[in-house]
């Protein structure tokens, strides 16, 4: 099995026979270890036709079952194939998501060159993980990585990357008790520089994990360190799916430990931008990367000393009218339209993540009226104060297992109710203090001590103000946010009009 091979770097504390049965745990739900797949002579006939060639779209035309344990066996001797590197024609299956639907990634051609045997030698079941409970979330490795050793085979501190990564899909059915169990062998490794060598390989796979599980802050900034010496010294040459990852990480990374301080050099923006926009606008990781773009831009712009003040101000308008008209390029398998209707993990994260950002930007104009606010023509009303709490409100009524999923969520959650806490402090609002009655500690936040004291603090603030009734009715909720949206936004077009004329 090709996941054992990682025992032998495990720490001395781990026996070796705990690991494989760890590893066998692992295992996304559907998958049987196979070191090769042979090819059917019928499967450009079922599947495609010259036409479709080359094209690596993941589909689910066919609604087959990844995680339903009474159709196991026949999905993996009978359709297995359609997930094999072999199968260059047929659709993939990335299970019963409607959201990651359609789903065709960039540089998504690079392993097809590879012969057949090579192809077998790699081994099926990392790139299969990468493939289906990865990259439709986060596309930050290269497919010719999977070949990128002498050997043709990953090494092991990447492998285990994958497997950790994957805990967080939907896709996925692995008890989050098991996240717990595979940090600790995480840290494990992390702390000894000796085990593993880095390189542009490792620090890809080691990005798809910083916005997954708990990993500290020293231990991301170095790793960030290590991408801006590569990009310094090999910038044009580096996969661009290696910028989107480093990018993605620095800018929510940046957010939610409070710095607004990039590590990583800013000319990336322009380059995982165009990335992008090639990507399926009907997928989830197109509008996850979108709003990551945005965050990075923010912090950008508001930390350049080099633009003027009309500068500034015009590239915060621009920002903001695109963060505003986000939420409608969004499909309807991933829009929220109420917190109490079903929708799907995906949508619920972008959701969470997307409301972050507005609550961020809006907090700052209201906290830092003579700066901030004066540049963007935001002002202190009600309508305002509605619209984060609803928005904060959103925030807190999760369902833990995504909260369990991605570290990146609990911290955005974290990171709502210490705003609140702020704001509270500039307008005693009471709508804050409703929201903040949904605000639960998680177990996967990077910080176990500051959501200590955020927590305390808001639990003082209830205890303080426990007069307040909690209504059942929020019906009104979307309602605010899409007027205040829809208002906010014909303002917009004004302000920014006006400060070109300034400009010219």
């Amino acid at each position: 099995m090709e996941v054992d091979s990682i025992a032998q770097h495990i720490p001395p504390t781990i026996e070796n026979k705990s690991y494989s049965l760890l590893c066998d745990i692992v295992q996304p739900s559907g998958y049987h270890v196979m070191e090769s797949i042979p090819q059917r002579e019928e499967s450009r006939s079922e599947h495609g036709t010259e036409n479709e060639k080359g094209d690596m779209s993941l589909r689910n035309e066919e609604n087959l079952p990844i995680n339903d344990s009474s159709s196991l066996t026949w999905y993996s001797k009978e359709k297995l194939d359609h997930l094999s590197l072999t199968n260059q024609n047929g659709p993939s299956i990335i299970g019963s998501s409607p959201s990651l639907d359609g789903f065709s990634p960039a540089c998504a051609d690079e392993f097809s060159i590879l012969s057949s045997s090579r192809r077998e030698e790699i081994g099926m079941l990392s790139f299969n993980i990468y493939k289906i409970h990865i990259e439709p979330y986060t596309p930050f490795v290269l497919y010719d990585m999977f070949n990128s050793t002498d050997s043709g085979y990953l090494d092991h501190f990447s492998k285990f990357c994958i497997h950790l990564a994957s805990v967080s899909s939907s896709t996925n059915q692995i008890p989050l008790s098991t996240i717990d169990l595979l940090f600790e062998v995480f840290k494990g490794y992390m702390e000894d520089d000796s085990r593993y060598i880095f390189d542009e390989v490792t620090l890809s796979f080691f990005l798809l994990l910083p916005l997954r599980i708990r990993i500290s802050d020293n231990i991301v900034q170095k790793h960030l360190g290590m991408f801006n010496k590569f990009y310094e010294k090999n910038g044009n040459s580096l996969p661009i799916n290696l910028l989107v990852g480093a990018l993605t990480v620095d800018a929510f990374y940046s957010l939610l430990k409070g710095t607004w301080v990039l590590t990583t050099n800013t000319s990336i923006l322009k380059e995982v931008s165009n990335f992008v926009g090639t990507l399926n606008k009907k997928c989830f990781n197109y509008h996850y990367l979108s709003v990551a773009c945005f965050l990075y831009k923010l912090i950008m712009v508001v930390s350049n000393i080099k633009l003027s003040y009309e500068e500034q101000r015009i590239e915060m308008l621009h920002l903001e009218y695109e963060m505003l008209l986000w939420p409608a390029k969004l499909t309807r398998e991933l829009s929220v339209v109420e917190d109490d209707l079903l929708a799907t993990p995906e949508a619920f994260f972008l959701h969470v993540i997307h409301n972050t950002l507005l609550i961020e930007f809006y907090s700052n104009a209201l906290r830092y009226k003579n700066k901030f606010g004066k540049m963007n023509s935001i002002f202190a009303v009600p309508g305002l104060y509605q619209f984060i709490a609803g928005m904060a409100k959103s925030n807190f009524r999760l369902n833990e297992g995504l909260v369990g999923r991605w570290s990146l969520i609990a911290n955005c959650q974290l990171h709502t109710a210490k705003l609140l806490l702020g704001l509270y402090e500039v307008m005693e609002f009471e709508e804050f203090i409703l929201a903040l009655r949904f605000y639960k500690k998680s177990t996967n936040v990077f910080d176990y001590e500051f959501q200590d004291h955020i927590f305390s603090q808001v639990q003082k603030l209830l205890t303080k103000n426990s007069s307040y009734k909690l209504s059942d009715d929020d019906k009104d909720g979307p309602k605010v946010f899409w007027v205040f949206r829809d208002v906010r936004s014909m303002s917009l077009q004004l302000y920014i009009d006006e400060s070109k004329e300034r400009l010219h």
